[in-house]
């Protein structure tokens, strides 16, 4: 019996309550009256974006049902006049069907080298500049005032030594950093955790003292804020949490938000997961933004702006995955260089072409590539340089 859209399905599609063929249907749909009805596109580009979509969809998705809870909910969408947005559900299934493939030397793949994703890696620097190395086998480290273990419960190699070190003084700080290609958690001395993106760096006291605890980032961190208490003439006080960047300062007492601060991108991100913030620019004059959950503010060079949006997308690397709004190549290409530590070099002129949609990040970059490659997007690894052209 054949299926058809109704204001039925949509809802279960948007709900999540569609069955794998029923999730094909409104796909295909969509795809239809994309190809239909948005003429003014090149009907090549057009033309290969519903090819590539439709054949993956239909083709892998009814054979592999246990790959439906990996992809959000997408369908094209129309950005502004002259671009194009391509989706990414469809080329999941793509390189999830030919994973294995990839495997084989030589079979099917248009690259020399295959880039692995980035992994758990990470370094603690302490007082005196000693560096710890943290295993790659683990996810995350707990810092407290007795012992320094993983998250697991096991001891860090060298944390005898560590220990001694750290119950010397007060106010020395330690630094928490992550290579490009390295992601890691942390759990501070008040009992605060932090996941570390690529590329970061977190300093903060080895004694979180005081009315303010204060922490200074670089790059992007999301944080589950500890409650912690400190006593003031015989009362007792609940601290506060401040996380400074290079452009602004985070205030906050017990919550779940996301500083996306990289030196490379034009704009620092603040999302709110949970709870409240105050963000203040470190420019004279500037009024502090106090964000809601589910609320941005985004601090460029003239000020803040925020807007309402979907908090777990800014924490999908978090989880584990890719997301992509709207994006254009460049910005794609900072996020995917951080990740498998690559340098990017871009060749004529890249278009208007926007992507949106989800991908895993244990993704070689080879596969990731396929989704540029599907919107006539011409990509060449070269050592560690990857060249980007159409």
């Amino acid at each position: 019996m054949k299926t058809h859209i109704t204001e039925e399905l949509i809802k279960k599609y948007v709900d999540g309550r569609c069955t794998a063929a029923e999730k094909v249907v409104v796909e295909a749909g969509f795809l239809a009256d994309f190809k239909n009805n948005y003429r003014e596109f090149p009907e090549s580009e057009i033309q290969s974006a519903c090819e590539q979509i439709s054949a993956s969809v239909n083709e892998h998705r009814l054979a592999n049902p246990k790959n439906k809870n990996k992809v959000i909910r997408l369908w094209p969408r129309i950005a502004a006049a002259a671009s194009i947005v391509i989706t990414l559900a469809a080329s999941l299934y793509f390189y999830e069907a030919n994973r294995q493939e990839d495997g084989e030397a030589g079979k099917g793949n248009l690259y020399t080298a295959d880039i692995k994703p980035g992994k758990n890696i990470a370094t603690l620097t302490l007082a005196d500049g000693k560096n710890i190395m943290l295993s790659d086998t683990k996810t995350g480290v707990v810092i407290s005032a007795s012992k320094l273990t993983y998250n697991d419960g096991s001891l860090v190699k060298d944390s005898a030594l560590a220990m001694q070190l750290l119950q010397v003084g007060t106010l020395e700080n330690l630094t928490m950093s992550t290579p490009r290609g390295g992601t890691y958690q942390v759990v501070l001395p008040d009992g605060t955790k932090v996941w570390l993106n690529a590329d970061s760096k977190i300093s903060f006291p080895k004694q979180l003292l005081g009315l303010e605890r204060k922490v200074i980032l670089q790059g992007e961190a999301y944080f589950e804020v500890a409650k912690s208490y400190t006593s003031v003439h015989g009362k007792r006080i609940r601290q506060s949490f401040i996380v400074e960047t290079k452009a602004q300062r985070v205030e906050v007492l017990g919550t779940h938000f996301d500083i996306n601060a990289y030196a490379d991108e034009e704009s620092t991100k603040t999302t709110l997961l949970e709870g409240a913030v105050r963000v203040t620019d470190f420019n004279a004059g500037k009024i502090p933004q106090l964000l809601k959950p589910d609320q941005q503010a985004i601090l460029t060079s003239s000020g803040f702006k925020v807007i309402q949006t979907n908090a777990e997308d800014a924490i999908a690397w978090k989880n584990g995955y890719f997301k992509f709004n709207g994006e254009n190549v460049e910005s794609i290409m900072r996020k995917l260089s951080r990740w498998y530590d690559i340098e990017v070099v871009y060749q004529g002129d890249l278009g208007t072409v926007m992507f949106e949609g989800e991908i895993p990040r244990n993704t070689s970059l080879p596969n990731m590539l396929k989704v540029l490659e599907a919107a006539h997007f011409h990509c060449t690894i070269a050592g560690k340089k990857l060249i980007v052209r159409r």
